[in-house]
């Protein structure tokens, strides 16, 4: 299945329906490019998120972070792409982080270890207290601590 779909300006925001349903839409906030994902991510629509995630990995800032706390994770699949961009990511050195992945997604990752290699925030409210809250200019400062 072939999505046709343009990315232009990422401090934009941008909605993208494709047709199974899935919405991404992507902002700056703080010091990260934000990809949120709304709707079921499996097979049907994973080459979609990553085409989106290759897309906002050429952004200007290096931390980009996917939002999926209104997103399901539903299958093997997307688990895939956020590994994969997390390799992208590593080679261009940039952080990708992972933000409210759903707590079935959350548990597969710990089984598979992949809790070890992602950089994952349980909550938008974590993420937002590390990325400075709302009102942080968009060329906030700050340390990013791996544990």
């Amino acid at each position: 299945m072939a999505h046709a779909v343009e990315w232009k300006n990422y401090d934009e925001r941008e909605p993208v329906l494709d047709s199974v349903g899935l919405l991404l839409t992507s902002h700056r906030r703080g010091r990260c490019l934000v990809v949120n994902v709304c709707g079921n991510v499996g097979a049907a629509t994973a080459d979609l998120l990553d085409t989106r995630l290759r897309a906002a990995m050429d952004s200007v800032l290096l931390l980009v972070a996917v939002n999926l706390a209104e997103a399901v994770l539903a299958d093997a699949s997307a688990l895939e792409v956020l590994t994969g961009i997390q390799r992208r990511a590593t080679l261009a050195g940039k952080i990708f982080l992972v933000v409210a992945p759903d707590p079935q997604a959350r548990e597969r990752m710990r089984v598979t270890g992949l809790d070890r290699s992602l950089l994952v925030f349980p909550t938008v409210a974590d993420f937002n207290a590390w990325n400075g809250g709302p009102d942080t200019p968009a060329a906030g400062g700050g340390v990013l601590t791996w544990v």
